[in-house]
């Protein structure tokens, strides 16, 4: 029987607004975390997870002790419009227009893959456009 294997993903799909150009741009990050000790590797994603959203929250301005003290709630507020620019797309689908927000696929997530197979992915963590007051449960969704 071989041993079951785990690694860590954190997804970002976010908008900043470009105020030199006036527009908004779409930033995709990926990282994998690794180890042989799946603790050491989830510990690896979270702290990549923490200082990603600790940047942009100094990004909007926060200082560091804001950051410290905030809380989850608070976090998902302040960082919305970065996973919602409140525009669309409109599309034409079989003569019918449209209009798709431009939100969906954009979120910040922290993920587990099991044995390294796509279909064993597990969002652990997220922030997505539709949180609410409580945080999204782990759910075997592939965003």
């Amino acid at each position: 029987m071989s041993k079951q294997t785990c690694h860590y993903i954190v997804r970002a799909n976010i908008v900043l607004p470009n105020k030199n150009i006036g527009e908004i741009v779409f930033q995709n990050i990926e990282h994998q975390f690794s180890n042989e000790n799946p603790i050491l590797a989830r510990e690896a994603a979270f702290d990549y997870y923490d200082s990603y959203v600790h940047g942009l929250l100094l990004g909007i301005g926060l200082t560091d002790d804001e950051v410290i003290n905030i809380t989850d709630r608070d976090v998902r507020t302040l960082l919305n419009p970065y996973i919602d620019p409140k525009t669309s797309t409109e599309v034409e689908l079989l003569g019918t227009k449209f209009k798709i927000p431009n939100y969906i696929g954009n979120g910040i997530w922290v993920e587990m893959v099991i044995d390294s197979a796509e279909e064993n992915k597990l969002v652990i963590h997220s922030i997505i456009n539709d949180s609410s007051d409580i945080p999204m449960p782990p759910s075997k969704i592939d965003l």
